[in-house]
């Protein structure tokens, strides 16, 4: 196995008993280290327990883009969770290959390992989650893919607050390829957003998901890990925000718009219609509707400047 490989590897846990395989990504954003930091965390846990621990199934845990990560930025050539379509796979494995560029390299990588794991552990059922995290503070939240009342049901065991709709808003992700049959297995996949890149408490949140993640696919006992939570986190969205939301509106920018966020703006702010949110070459950027912000862009990648979402019964 090569260096880079054994690199993209953070870890796996294997039980005694045969189960589902549960795979988590963390940092297919390279700027997005909770994920990684988190899963080393897990599976030091997991190992420190080993002998006493009933565990079912196998847990894999993956860095998502490993150049990426290793430059610490959110991508080399191409956002990499925009790549997940069979159309932009299927050109990615298209030679010759030394015209692939750097995300092309990864996802071939990245999805030979991930089948290399089913060949070998022929699971029934595989859980994926995607960890990320934001370049605005404040706010955890989840994201399912919501056709599939499978990804719903994960999301809201994560136990953190869930925001419906984003996958109508973006394409290409990893919800969009690993919710339903990924290398023709039964599988189920949802997102989650560990707050602030650079803040140490998004590891100790997406630690304390990823044990919620192996509890709802009946890897450890629902009371095994308690004392990894998210209760005393005082990050977490107060009781006013409720534990469904749906996006309603995404702004795409492109690297000619010359887009820059105000200072300011946190993870599920309200905000008003016509509220003055940005700039960009045409002036000032409005917010076309009321609700709460989310994901405001204070990154010099990426190519959604902010979402707005709205209370579910709104």
């Amino acid at each position: 196995m090569s260096n880079l490989k054994t690199t993209r590897l953070i870890g796996r846990f294997d039980g005694g008993q045969s189960g589902n395989l549960v795979i988590v990504l963390g940092a297919l954003h390279g700027n997005e280290p909770a994920g990684v930091h988190a899963l080393r965390t897990v599976f030091q846990q997991l190992n420190a327990q080993a002998e006493n621990l009933s565990f079912q199934g196998r847990f894999v845990g993956f860095i998502g883009n490993v150049r990426a990560f290793q430059k610490q930025i959110r991508y080399v050539s191409k956002d990499m969770n925009r790549q997940f379509t069979i159309q932009k796979i299927a050109a990615a494995l298209m030679p010759p290959y030394r015209f692939r560029d750097s995300e092309d390299r990864e996802l071939d990588e990245l999805l030979k390992d991930i089948r290399a794991e089913i060949i070998d552990y022929q699971p029934n059922k595989i859980f994926l989650l995607d960890i990320h995290s934001t370049s605005a503070q404040g706010g955890i939240f989840a994201i399912p893919f919501d056709t599939d009342a499978s990804s719903v049901a994960l999301a809201a065991a994560l136990q953190v607050p869930v925001v419906t709709g984003m996958m109508t808003g973006i394409g290409g992700t990893t919800l969009h390829f690993f919710n339903g049959e990924a290398f023709g297995v039964p599988s189920t996949a949802a997102a989650f957003e560990a707050g602030q890149h650079k803040d140490p408490r998004s590891a100790d949140r997406a630690k304390s998901v990823i044990f919620n993640l192996l509890r709802h696919a009946n890897c450890i006992e629902p009371t095994a890990f308690l004392d990894n939570t998210l209760a005393e986190d005082n990050e977490f969205p107060s009781e006013s925000l409720p534990l469904m939301v749906d996006l309603k509106y995404v702004h795409h920018i492109s690297d000619e718009d010359t887009f820059q966020m105000r200072p300011g703006f946190r993870n599920f702010q309200p905000i008003e219609k016509g509220q003055w949110l940005a700039n960009d070459k045409n002036g000032a950027v409005l917010s076309p509707a009321a609700g709460r912000i989310l994901m405001p862009l204070y990154q010099p990648q990426g190519k959604e400047g902010f979402f707005i979402v709205q209370h579910s019964n709104s």
